[in-house]
């Protein structure tokens, strides 16, 4: 650690540990909550003490007075707060003392939450704990990889951040940002797995080893971090790399730095549910399902069993109870995700990205559902891509294994996959969910 890195650390530690309301309380409540051995114990006091607030305070579950198994109460989506939000937000707060975040709206409308100021402390100190899993401490000098900045020249620099352009992923994107790692000697990588995936494949195909960089952590989210990924920034950085969950209405959900053992989730603060497709019952571990999540701190806007959108396999699950998660061990994308095939299979993404990873060529790929029967893959080609490395006729025989012969496939080479509202650049899009 520098002497820079040092004192914006310790000023950072003394500031939290002056100010009245600090996030110290939080991290401490974080920290305390790994070690503890009765976890059930501690998530099922929270979830009586937050229904009984929410019955109190709400006309909806007001309804549910005296009411505290979960799963007597109703699935909720977004769609559902929007069409009856004055009956979820409660009576104890206006909306002028509450904090309003409004989610991206990466898959559609953006929709607005609200939050209380604890509320939002216990973000801010889920995100400084889960950084630490990728070894990010505050003050650490970082490469931040966004599509639009978003913070003040002074601010950047108090966090000692440097903003890494990732709007346009091309060739100078890779030799500015190659040159920057290295000047600056930056030690943390924080941002969207795409591009910090293919900066990684582009380092390597220069030859470059992980002792060229002063790198000892990754930090990836917003979208999936896949496999191929995930060993190309390892090979390249040669250090941790981790990818972290979470929304923005209700925080970090988990993280995973072990792909064998999936998402650990953060179970202080959420109680995680994993259900079937089509109805509100648990799957079994192994299987895949919607992820419904409790917030045990959202008071001003009480999500119990919220549907995030988000598809997961379930993985390990609470002794005392089975239907509360404790891992996933994977996320499968979004509900809305998911590939119809032409003879009515619902197919998921990950099969598909395996296919993909054999062709080397490849460096990102956007899969889109036009109709029932037509698709079109659009194939980002590495810098040195060569015609005749690539076998259009092959890669379609292939999807056709996965969607079935009546697919029709129209495979088109572009320079860069168009981003979402929220700068992410997803992988799949399913055009007849949109309509």
């Amino acid at each position: 650690m520098t002497i820079g890195e040092y004192i914006r650390l310790k000023v950072f530690k003394i500031i939290n540990l002056l100010k009245k309301d600090s996030i110290q309380v939080y991290l401490n409540e974080l920290e305390i909550f790994e070690m503890e051995e009765a976890k059930y114990a501690v998530v099922e006091k929270k979830l009586y003490e937050f229904l009984r607030r929410a019955q109190d305070s709400t006309p909806l579950y007001n309804e549910k007075k005296n009411e505290y198994n979960l799963n007597a109460y109703p699935v909720i989506t977004k769609k559902f707060i929007s069409n009856h939000l004055e009956l979820i937000l409660s009576k104890n707060y206006s909306k002028q003392e509450l904090k309003k975040v409004t989610t991206s709206g990466s898959y559609g409308t953006p929709f607005s939450f609200y939050l209380t100021s604890e509320k939002k402390k216990r973000q801010s100190a889920e995100a400084i704990f889960y950084s630490k899993k990728a070894n990010y401490e505050v003050g650490i000098c970082h490469g931040y990889f966004r599509t639009k900045l978003s913070k003040s020249k002074i601010k950047r620099w108090l966090q000692n951040e440097y903003f890494i352009c990732s709007k346009v992923i091309g060739e100078a994107f890779y030799t500015e940002t190659r040159k920057l790692l290295k000047k600056k000697k930056i030690k943390v990588l924080i941002g969207f797995a795409s591009a910090i995936g293919m900066f990684a494949e582009f380092c390597i195909d220069k030859g470059d080893k992980p002792e060229d960089f002063t790198i000892y952590g990754v930090l990836t989210f917003a979208e999936t971090l896949t496999a191929k990924q995930q060993d190309n920034i390892s090979m390249a950085f040669g250090c941790k790399v981790v990818s972290r969950y979470g929304t923005e209405e209700l925080g970090i959900l988990g993280y995973q730095e072990d792909r064998e053992k999936g998402f650990v989730l953060n179970t202080c603060n959420y109680i995680f549910e994993v259900l079937k497709l089509n109805e509100d019952i648990s799957v079994s571990p192994g299987e895949i399902g919607r992820v419904v999540v409790t917030d045990l701190h959202s008071d001003a806007l009480p999500l119990i069993r919220y549907e995030t959108g988000d598809l997961a396999i379930l993985g390990d699950v609470f002794s005392e109870n089975k239907c509360w998660a404790k891992s996933l061990k994977s996320l499968s994308g979004r509900v809305i995700q998911i590939i119809n095939a032409p003879n009515g299979d619902q197919l998921f993404s990950s099969y598909f990205e395996n296919i993909l990873e054999k062709y080397k060529i490849v460096s990102q790929f956007q899969l889109i559902q036009e109709t029932e029967k037509e698709f079109t893959l659009r194939i980002v080609p590495k810098l040195t891509f060569q015609t005749e490395d690539f076998s259009e006729s092959e890669l379609e025989i292939e999807m056709k294994t996965w969607l079935g012969n009546d697919a029709q496939i129209n495979i088109e080479i572009v320079e860069d996959i168009e981003m979402l509202p929220s700068g992410k650049r997803t992988s799949i899009i399913n055009k007849l969910i949109l309509m």
